[in-house]
């Protein structure tokens, strides 16, 4: 499982980003890196940009990207935590501004395919 993301923000190390999964298990991904920078993954929001991928596999571990983030990262904690578990349900990804200005929740849908 990979997770990807492209977010606006002006002080990228104020966000924390995890994953949580329909039992209520949380991954955290993302735990204020990125410093002063700006935005997670590149250009536009209609998907032609570069996104965040989070991605147990990647070379590179998150805490060692550079801003804007764009490309493929490894999370704070592993993804493959979730391996066994059900696929069904509501996912949230869950987005805190933890300077205070506000959090965000998306809920996530399987692809079906």
């Amino acid at each position: 499982m990979n997770v990807s993301f492209r977010i606006n923000h002006t002080f990228d190390g104020d966000l924390v980003i995890a994953l949580v999964h329909p039992d209520n298990t949380v991954i955290p991904l993302v735990t204020n890196r990125g410093s002063s920078g700006v935005n997670f993954g590149t250009g536009t929001h209609n998907c032609a940009g570069v996104p965040t991928v989070i991605d147990d596999q990647a070379a590179t571990a998150i805490s060692a990207g550079r801003r804007a983030f764009a490309g493929s990262f490894r999370p704070e904690s592993p993804l493959s935590a979730l391996n066994g578990k059900p696929s069904n349900g509501t996912w949230n990804l869950r987005i805190q501004d933890t300077a205070g200005v506000g959090h965000w929740h998306s809920r996530l849908r399987q692809a079906r395919t």
